[in-house]
Protein backbone atom coordinates (compact mmCIF):
# COMPACT_ATOMS: atom_id res chain seq x y z
CA UNK A 1 0.00 0.00 0.00
CA UNK A 2 2.99 2.40 0.70
CA UNK A 3 4.24 1.59 -2.77
CA UNK A 4 1.01 2.49 -4.08
CA UNK A 5 0.88 5.50 -2.24
CA UNK A 6 4.45 6.45 -3.41
CA UNK A 7 3.87 6.18 -6.75
CA UNK A 8 0.83 8.16 -6.65
CA UNK A 9 2.25 10.98 -5.08
CA UNK A 10 5.19 10.87 -7.36
CA UNK A 11 2.79 11.04 -10.38
CA UNK A 12 0.90 13.32 -9.68
CA UNK A 13 3.87 15.98 -8.49
CA UNK A 14 4.92 14.74 -11.87
CA UNK A 15 1.98 16.33 -13.81
CA UNK A 16 1.78 19.74 -12.27
CA UNK A 17 3.74 22.73 -13.79
CA UNK A 18 5.02 24.10 -11.03
CA UNK A 19 7.40 21.67 -10.26
CA UNK A 20 9.11 21.10 -13.57
CA UNK A 21 11.83 23.12 -11.90
CA UNK A 22 12.14 20.29 -9.51
CA UNK A 23 11.56 17.60 -11.66
CA UNK A 24 15.46 16.23 -10.40
CA UNK A 25 14.98 16.98 -7.24
CA UNK A 26 11.29 14.97 -6.78
CA UNK A 27 12.46 12.35 -8.84
CA UNK A 28 15.73 11.10 -6.40
CA UNK A 29 13.58 12.01 -3.36
CA UNK A 30 10.98 9.57 -4.39
CA UNK A 31 13.83 6.78 -5.74
CA UNK A 32 15.30 7.27 -2.49
CA UNK A 33 11.89 6.69 -0.79
CA UNK A 34 11.23 3.45 -2.87
CA UNK A 35 14.35 1.88 -2.30
CA UNK A 36 14.15 2.36 1.28
CA UNK A 37 10.03 1.06 1.57
CA UNK A 38 11.21 -1.96 -0.44
CA UNK A 39 13.93 -2.48 1.34
CA UNK A 40 11.99 -1.92 4.51
CA UNK A 41 9.69 -4.35 3.30
CA UNK A 42 12.50 -7.35 2.53
CA UNK A 43 13.93 -6.56 5.90
CA UNK A 44 10.64 -7.62 7.40
CA UNK A 45 9.92 -10.44 5.01
CA UNK A 46 13.41 -12.73 6.25
CA UNK A 47 12.62 -11.32 9.43
CA UNK A 48 9.45 -13.45 9.54
CA UNK A 49 11.32 -16.32 7.63
CA UNK A 50 13.94 -16.24 9.75
CA UNK A 51 11.42 -16.18 13.06
CA UNK A 52 9.73 -19.57 11.08
CA UNK A 53 12.38 -21.54 10.44
CA UNK A 54 13.62 -20.98 14.44
CA UNK A 55 10.48 -22.22 15.64
CA UNK A 56 11.10 -25.06 13.31
CA UNK A 57 14.52 -25.61 14.36
CA UNK A 58 13.53 -25.38 18.37
CA UNK A 59 11.96 -28.35 17.90
CA UNK A 60 14.64 -30.52 16.49
CA UNK A 61 17.63 -28.82 18.12
CA UNK A 62 18.71 -26.45 20.82
CA UNK A 63 19.22 -22.92 18.87
CA UNK A 64 20.31 -20.04 21.32
CA UNK A 65 18.02 -16.92 21.05
CA UNK A 66 20.73 -14.74 20.95
CA UNK A 67 22.38 -16.47 18.46
CA UNK A 68 19.25 -15.40 16.20
CA UNK A 69 19.12 -12.12 16.97
CA UNK A 70 22.40 -11.56 16.15
CA UNK A 71 21.28 -13.67 12.76
CA UNK A 72 18.50 -11.32 12.42
CA UNK A 73 20.67 -7.95 12.74
CA UNK A 74 22.94 -9.36 10.46
CA UNK A 75 21.17 -10.10 8.08
CA UNK A 76 19.26 -6.47 8.37
CA UNK A 77 22.91 -4.15 7.84
CA UNK A 78 23.28 -6.72 4.75
CA UNK A 79 20.08 -5.84 3.33
CA UNK A 80 20.54 -2.14 4.38
CA UNK A 81 23.76 -2.27 2.79
CA UNK A 82 22.53 -3.43 -0.62
CA UNK A 83 20.10 -0.78 -0.29
CA UNK A 84 22.59 2.06 0.29
CA UNK A 85 24.26 0.83 -2.91
CA UNK A 86 21.41 1.08 -4.95
CA UNK A 87 20.57 4.43 -3.64
CA UNK A 88 24.32 5.42 -4.84
CA UNK A 89 23.43 3.90 -8.13
CA UNK A 90 20.61 5.91 -8.42
CA UNK A 91 22.91 9.22 -8.25
CA UNK A 92 25.40 7.61 -10.64
CA UNK A 93 27.86 7.26 -8.23
CA UNK A 94 30.65 4.67 -9.58
CA UNK A 95 30.88 1.93 -7.32
CA UNK A 96 33.45 0.60 -9.21
CA UNK A 97 36.15 1.16 -6.65
CA UNK A 98 34.23 0.16 -3.49
CA UNK A 99 33.64 -2.98 -5.37
CA UNK A 100 37.46 -3.50 -6.17
CA UNK A 101 38.48 -2.63 -2.47
CA UNK A 102 35.58 -4.87 -1.21
CA UNK A 103 37.32 -7.68 -3.17
CA UNK A 104 40.78 -7.14 -2.49
CA UNK A 105 39.83 -7.26 1.08
CA UNK A 106 38.07 -10.34 0.65
CA UNK A 107 41.26 -12.08 -0.03
CA UNK A 108 43.21 -10.81 2.14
Amino acid sequence: ILLAVLFGAYYSLESLTFTASYSGILAAAFTIAGILVVTFIITRILNVLISWYAKRAARRRKLSEHLLFVLKKSIEAVVYFFAFLAILVAFRIDLSGLVVGLGVGGIA
